[in-house]
């Protein structure tokens, strides 16, 4: 005898999935901070990538070779996350989002600096920003969002910080070519508001918790009553 399947629930429309997610970034302190900074950060991100051909071009010998910059990107980003992988809990998720994106605007005011040595070192440096960077947003996005609507968060979240940097290559586009430096100089800024932005949207005390971390301090408390009760 055939065994009934159970009855899959109404189909979730775009719209609500789309704002509950916002609603769950909205009104947690500590998503709303890593949404807003990854999103100033990652504009600033798509005007250095923008500019690399440029770079490659006046410091390394000819624009093919910015690829070379970006290639070097992408090699430290990886290598930092593979260090951070082996020890998960040497750093706070908060602590590294702000870190890094120091690093990033730290990395993108060394590339404004005549000099290919320079140049490379900003590559390398934004390199150990950009792929930690995105390991702390990932992990406060799956720390404070509940269960139910993570997946929603995330996919708004991400799509929120590609629209931002897809803004950046467009207005790095207009900057370039006029000049490099002031691309470049506007990336860093974008780096320092985002900076800005970490220490302004400091989460308080009182309504950081998610439900589900709510419903694990409770009942931890309920496990520590109970355990000095016996005692």
């Amino acid at each position: 005898m055939a065994t009934a399947r159970p009855r899959a629930g109404p189909p979730v429309r775009l719209r609500t999935a789309l704002a509950e997610g916002l609603s769950t970034i909205v009104t947690t302190r500590a998503l709303l901070r890593a949404t807003v900074v990854s999103m100033v950060s990652f504009a600033g991100v798509g005007m250095f990538v923008v500019a690399c051909p440029l770079l490659g071009a006046a410091w390394l010998g000819s624009e093919g070779r910015g690829a070379l910059l970006l290639a070097a990107v992408a090699a430290s980003g990886l290598g930092a996350n593979a260090v951070l992988a082996r020890r998960p809990d040497a750093i706070g998720a908060d602590t590294l989002l702000g870190a890094t994106t120091v690093a990033l605007a730290v990395a993108t005011a060394l590339a404004a600096l005549p000099g290919a040595g320079w140049v490379v070192a900003a590559a390398l440096l934004s390199g150990l920003g950009q792929g930690p960077q995105l390991t702390a947003l990932i992990r406060i996005r799956h720390r404070d969002s509940p269960a139910a609507v993570r997946g929603r968060v995330f996919t708004l979240g991400a799509s929120l910080k590609i629209t931002a940097m897809a803004g950046g290559t467009a207005l790095a586009g207009v900057l370039a070519t006029q000049s490099v430096l002031t691309c470049l100089l506007v990336s860093a800024g974008f780096q320092l508001v985002a900076t800005a932005l970490f220490l302004l949207l400091r989460p308080g005390n009182a309504n950081t918790a998610t439900p589900d971390a709510n419903t694990a301090t409770r009942n931890a408390d309920t496990a520590t009553s109970g355990a000095d009760t016996a005692g």
